[in-house]
């Protein structure tokens, strides 16, 4: 028979002492020492390439009756081994979003960092006026305007598709079409995104890529499964302003945990079967292919 306790209740040993945040953690963000008006130079020619390169792009696309995205994808890209001040790169109210940021290795054992961002149609002067105020004005303090932002900018320039592939570049599929997670950038605020679905899909059915029809909703994003190559994930870039990034498909294990008892067991001992122990405490399962996959590295 289970036996019953008191609780313990600890009394007098109490203080109350008043919330402090606790102080900031890690060093200032590393930034390169830029010489002002070569890296003013530098960065308003990359622009002007851009802006050069989207109208052309548009009048090819016009002409020849092919639909095309109102803005631009941009990749901003740190020096390498230094920061990139991506919090100064949205500005929502303007309707420029930071899309992702990621890690990318240059070199030998140095990386960059890499911000992606969509800049709607119109707005297309907004960096360009953040780097002619850090090239020509001053602070207070007489700092040039925008410094650590303009400073932390090695180059910029319109965004490939792997400036939009956030997993392993080796996933992104070639000439077959292969599962892929499509994030989109919606607006939740509003409940604007099932009709931004609805656009979004009218595009895939355009361009004529496959899709499954269900969709994750997160804050600010929607996640979708589509079935594409290379070439169609790039036309999807030049078609669509709602893409924040782009996934390799992961697939469920829902195909096996709903088979029958029966079929699990033809599963289990099909795999048995593809399993082989070298020295005695490795396992590798051989596929189908002929291709060997080392699985696990545990003693039987």
């Amino acid at each position: 028979m289970a036996e019953s306790y008191k609780h313990i209740f600890i009394k007098g040993n109490v203080n109350r002492e008043k919330y402090k945040a606790p102080s900031s953690m890690g060093g200032q963000p590393r930034i390169p020492v830029r010489d002002r008006e070569s890296q003013s130079q530098k960065l308003l020619r990359q622009f002007d390439a851009i802006w050069q390169t989207k109208a052309q792009l548009q009048q090819q696309r016009e002409a020849e009756q092919i639909a095309t995205r109102e803005g631009t994808y941009i990749s901003f890209t740190s020096a390498a081994d230094h920061d990139l001040i991506t919090k100064s790169l949205e500005d929502l109210r303007k309707g420029i979003r930071l899309l992702n940021i990621k890690e990318i290795p240059v070199g030998e054992n140095q990386t960059q960092i890499r911000a992606t961002v969509y800049v709607p149609n119109g707005k297309e002067g907004h960096f360009i006026s953040k780097i002619k105020k850090y090239q020509q004005e001053e602070t207070a303090k007489g700092e040039p305007k925008n410094a650590s932002l303009v400073n932390s900018i090695e180059d910029v320039s319109i965004a490939l598709l792997e400036g939009l592939w956030t997993d392993n570049l080796q996933l992104i599929p070639a000439d077959n079409s292969k599962w892929c997670e499509v994030w989109l950038n919606v607006n939740t605020k509003e409940n604007l995104e099932q009709e931004q679905i609805a656009q979004f899909l009218t595009t895939l059915e355009t361009i004529g890529i496959e899709v499954k029809h269900n969709s994750i909703i997160f804050p600010e994003r929607a996640v979708l499964l589509i079935n594409a190559n290379r070439q169609n994930l790039i036309e999807l870039m030049l078609q669509s302003d709602l893409l924040a990034e782009f996934r390799a498909g992961q697939e469920p294990a829902g195909f096996w945990v709903n088979e029958s008892s029966k079929e699990q067991q033809n599963w289990v001992e099909d795999l048995l079967q593809r399993i082989e122990i070298v020295d005695s405490n490795i396992k590798i399962c051989l596929l189908d292919s002929g291709e060997i996959m080392d699985i696990s590295c545990w003693s039987p």
